[in-house]
């Protein structure tokens, strides 16, 4: 048997704007143990990439980390990886951002650990041929990669025990195959399990380079691993294995791999990123028949000859599947662009926002993307308006531009305390409204959909306990018990603006369990606008059809948004003109979904009048006719204060969603509900004028 090189790389992240507990809890479980245990065996080496979102954190709070690892890395026991500063997927960035990313991480690294990493850890893996143009820019010689991309494009399993050059308009860059079997076996199997393995393949291939990357939660964080993993002992007697094996396991870096071994040779690589996010991108109908596929090649014995064929869908279509994920992305690239074109004296500020701003966390899910999370996505958005904030102008500005890259323009109304983002194609809806002085969206919300995970819910069942010491994530059954009844999904984004026509007296918990009926298609018309820049306003309309029982009626529906010149406020006026048959029988009512973060915190309630409390974010209430009312929120320090005239039944409810992550199912507060609803009683030839102004100031 000859000897087989096994290089060992550990992936350490949090993501920007996570809990301060999480990060202590992560470093006491995970980070800080694993290293406790690697200092004991100075001489087995592995690769380490702490993403910068951590590295900071830790800098801050554990700088003895820094020191330790400083220590390892110089006596070679340690090689540091880089990467992206702040975790973001690369191929969606900007290629100034990409290179910035990567090449100022790179300088980060060499000041605080002597040594300036030439291999880059990817976020999620996620793979796009021209980024070797972007990695090789900044400096990086290598990457790793799941061995799932190398059988994409037509290797065996044969051919994936070394590492591969591959090149891009003649920038070359070598990428290492991360094992699979070995990501499923570590640490969830008996030792014996993975020594036997890496025995079989040192039996069959000459001098085979086997590559373990994964993340380092795996050895504390996740459930069940900490105590397994250390308290069990099962790192210790992983590594008192590889020692007493060393004859034929040999432990190598990364860059040594490369002075010590040739590439295996030129390979092309399709778009991809590990196999369980391809899964996930998928929308519903496509997962399960992805899912049914797969069992059946299971069952008949052929998934593991055919799997390489078998692919899910491709990272980017998360912007397709969750129009939040796509307006965050639109936000980041105005931003980007802005920032990169600045000459403000804040540039480097504003750089460092920005890339804090593209944490790739907060856009996407799976059972690790973090979309879900308002925390994460209040960081994102918090720290592209910090951004924007140092390089953008402060004046009173109109603009027309298809922010969100959907082929249909969008109009930005802003001073320098608001920026309102209105839809005409879609109502006229607003989708984000910064407060700039505080760096908060106010309308950071998300739309409650169906997923695949729900059915286990409504079903009831659970998945099979793995043939594992302990479960993977990807393995683990969750208790599903007591969600049902926030299985609810809506019928438009959870945004503000949106206008519904229903039947008199509609009733607030029929609105919370969107089981109400529309009268007609108002709250997505797409409307014919004009811009008035002098009073900087956009006025919008449309012709309804409004479906009542006494028959249809139509309308001239005329909806006017008006940013106050040099103030936290707005005005938004409706009139409506009964151009048809008949009277017009119905409500108004207008939709706004708030992101307040926290539906029970005592710091936070609704307020009619003069400013008497009325009730807290998590009720569902109906607070009668009003002319005065709002959101008082103590925690971000910020009040929302509405005046409608004429006065209007003011109704509200939270707005919860169901989802899935490392932890199991979990129920999140996402938004309060709004609605500001107005009777109309329109003959025919008559018009209505309905107004509210809304005043979003800092406490």
């Amino acid at each position: 048997m000859g000897k087989l090189y096994f290089a060992i790389g550990i992936h350490n992240h949090q993501p920007v704007g996570n809990f301060d507990h999480v990060f202590e809890d992560a470093y006491a479980k995970a980070y800080k143990p694993f290293l406790d245990m690697m200092e004991q065996y100075p001489q087995l080496k592995f690769a380490i990439h702490n993403s910068g979102c951590l590295h900071e954190w830790i800098e801050e709070h554990h700088r003895e980390y820094i020191d330790r690892l400083r220590a390892m890395a110089q006596r070679g026991q340690v090689e540091i990886l880089g990467g992206g500063f702040y975790e973001p997927v690369l191929p969606i960035l900007p290629e100034p951002d990409r290179v910035g990313q990567v090449s100022t991480y790179a300088d980060y690294l060499e000041k605080t650990y002597g040594q300036k990493p030439c291999g880059v850890w990817l976020a999620e893996r996620v793979w796009e041929q021209f980024i070797i143009s972007s990695l090789t820019k900044a400096g990086a010689r290598y990457t790793m990669l799941d061995d799932i991309h190398f059988k994409n494009a037509g290797l065996i399993d044969k051919k994936l025990f070394g590492y591969y050059t591959t090149e891009h308009e003649g920038n070359t860059i070598n990428v290492f195959p991360i094992s699979e079997r070995l990501r499923y076996l570590i640490p969830f199997h008996r030792v014996e399990e993975v020594i036997d393995y890496l025995r079989s393949i040192a039996e069959e291939e000459l001098h085979p380079l086997l590559v373990y990357a994964d993340d380092g939660e795996k050895f504390g964080t996740w459930p069940g691993t900490h105590k397994h993993v250390y308290a069990d002992g099962w790192l210790r007697r992983f590594l008192d294995a590889i020692n007493e094996n060393s004859s034929w396991i040999e432990t190598i870096h990364f860059s040594e791999a490369l002075k010590t071994l040739q590439p295996r040779g030129c390979i092309y690589l399709p778009d991809a990123s590990y196999r369980e996010m391809g899964e996930w991108v998928l929308d519903i109908t496509a997962r399960e028949r992805y899912e049914q596929l797969v069992e059946l090649l299971k069952d008949r014995g052929v998934y593991h000859m055919v799997d390489f064929c078998i692919r899910g869908g491709t990272w980017r279509n998360y912007r397709a599947r969750y129009s939040e994920s796509a307006r965050m992305y639109a936000k980041m690239l105005e931003v980007s662009r802005m920032v990169n074109a600045s000459r403000s004296k804040n540039r480097a500020r504003a750089l460092q926002e920005l890339y804090r701003g593209e944490c790739n966390c907060a856009y996407w899910h799976g059972i690790f993307g973090g979309l879900y999370l308002p925390h994460l996505r209040r960081a994102v958005y918090e720290k592209l308006i910090s951004a924007e904030n140092m390089a953008g102008k402060t004046g009173d500005t109109i603009r027309i531009s298809d922010f969100d890259a959907d082929g249909l323009p969008e109009v930005k109304l802003s001073n320098r305390w608001l920026n309102l983002y209105l839809k005409p194609s879609a109502g006229g809806q607003l989708y984000e409204l910064d407060l700039r002085p505080l760096n908060f969206n106010l309308l950071n919300t998300i739309t409650r959909r169906e997923e695949f995970y729900h059915r286990e819910i409504a079903s009831g069942k659970h998945a099979q306990q793995p043939d594992a010491q302990v479960p993977s994530i990807h393995e683990m059954p969750s208790d599903a018990g007591g969600f049902e009844r926030y299985l609810k999904y809506d019928k438009y984004d959870r945004v503000a603006l949106i206008e519904h026509f229903l039947a008199p007296g509609c009733d607030v918990h029929a609105l919370a369990d969107c089981e109400y009926g529309e009268l007609s298609g108002t709250a997505k018309s797409r409307r014919d606008f004009k811009l008035d820049e002098k009073m900087c306003s956009l006025v919008m309309s449309s012709r309804e059809v409004i479906f009542t029982p006494d028959g249809d009626r139509e309308v001239l529906f005329t909806k006017t948004v008006s940013l106050t010149k040099g103030k936290s406020s707005f005005l938004v006026t409706y009139v409506l003109e009964n151009t048809g048959e008949g009277t017009l029988v119905a409500d108004l009512a207008v939709e706004s979904n708030f992101a307040m973060l926290s539906g029970q915190d005592p710091a936070k309630w609704y307020f009619t009048g003069d400013g008497q409390k009325a009730g807290g974010l998590e009720e569902t209430a109906d607070f009668g006719v009003n002319s005065v009312f709002g959101i008082h929120d103590e925690r971000v320090g910020l009040q929302v204060r509405m005046l409608s005239t004429p006065g209007a039944r003011v109704l509200a409810h939270p707005v919860y969603s169901v989802s899935h992550s490392e932890s199991g199912f979990e129920k999140v507060f996402q938004c309060a509900a709004l609605y500001v609803v107005w009777p109309v009683r329109l003959q025919h030839g008559a018009t209505q004028e309905f107004s509210v102004e809304s005043h979003i100031g800092k406490l």
